[in-house]
């Protein structure tokens, strides 16, 4: 009688254990798609970040230091690579809240909202430069300019687009 109660016991125990065993093996893999999707979605974040930065990163220098080179590499960000937009897709494979997959969209429509006014800044250096338009990204040459904003000095079209860019002091 003892042997049937023990073997009976030991089934319980073995079959908790199995069912333990499955129940964690259900938590584990929830728990590693959850680190999966966390992963995924700070690299789409930085991925944004980063494509922002680099935007931001080459007016700032093209303005100041007037080297074509960065001119063309807002350009190739802005419309070749356009890594916030690829970011901002990965995020939307993701399962995010609506609501913080909002504010990923709001922070590329304020990125988006940038471009233009960072193209009259460009394009006012470019004249300044005496650039052509050929040898101006095609976002760059084809920017009407007010006639008053053409009619300026280089100097003070520099000037303009720097105050614009870091602010007036």
């Amino acid at each position: 009688m003892a042997s049937v109660v023990l073997a009976a016991l030991s089934a319980l125990v073995l079959v908790g254990a199995i069912h333990n065993s499955s129940r964690m093996s259900k938590n584990i893999d929830t728990l590693q798609r959850m680190e999966l999707e966390w992963s995924s979605c700070e690299q789409a974040v930085l991925m944004l970040r980063n494509g922002s930065d680099l935007l931001t990163n080459s007016v700032y220098a093209f303005a100041t230091t007037r080297e074509a080179q960065y001119l063309y590499d807002y350009w190739e960000e802005a419309a070749v690579t356009k890594s916030r937009d690829a970011a901002y897709d990965a995020l939307t494979r993701l399962e995010l809240p609506p609501d913080e997959l909002q504010l990923a969209r709001d922070a590329l429509d304020m990125s988006d909202s940038l471009l233009a006014d960072e193209t009259w800044a460009m394009r006012m250096i470019c004249e300044s430069l005496h650039m052509t338009p050929d040898e101006m990204p095609e976002a760059v040459a084809s920017y009407p300019l007010s006639r008053e904003d053409a009619s300026l000095t280089p100097t003070v079209q520099q000037h303009q687009a720097i105050t614009f860019l870091y602010g007036p002091d």
